[in-house]
């Protein structure tokens, strides 16, 4: 793959009967170093506000660190429990990751990670969340 990528990055998050979807494509860079692929990309939120995102994935693995209005750094391990800071303009929050799932795909052209993970604060479940990337190659000028 080379280093020019498309990332699409869709999360849903369920509570109680409702569901929230977040879907966004950026452009990014691509690094691969051992057997960790590194994707970085920044967003621009309706308020003008960048948010850049360093994505790192490997079998069974995905860690995501956000810095912007909201910073935060969450790694999704499958069946293991992460905690983290969830830090935005009005304090710092500790979140638990409590993974279900991690399934990565990937080719010399494409990147596909899929997570499941229930997110939770002081032990008791806030959402249960679902994770969809995927990275594919700029087509060469």
């Amino acid at each position: 793959m080379n280093k020019d990528i498309y990332v699409t990055v869709r999360g849903s998050h369920r509570i109680g009967d409702g569901e929230d979807v977040v879907e966004s494509t950026s452009d990014g860079h691509y690094l691969r170093r051992d057997d960790t692929d590194y994707i970085t990309y920044s967003e621009t939120d309706e308020n003008g506000m960048e948010t850049k995102t360093l994505l790192k994935i490997r079998p069974g693995y995905v860690q995501v660190t956000r810095k912007g209005a909201v910073s935060t750094s969450m790694e999704l391990e499958q069946g293991k429990d992460h905690d983290s800071l969830y830090a935005t303009g009005f304090g710092c929050v500790r979140i638990t990751t409590k993974t279900k799932r991690v399934v990565v795909m990937r080719s010399d052209e494409r990147i596909s990670v899929s997570a499941e993970y229930v997110l939770a604060q002081d032990g008791q479940t806030v959402s249960r969340c679902r994770l969809d990337i995927k990275v594919a190659q700029k087509a060469e000028q």
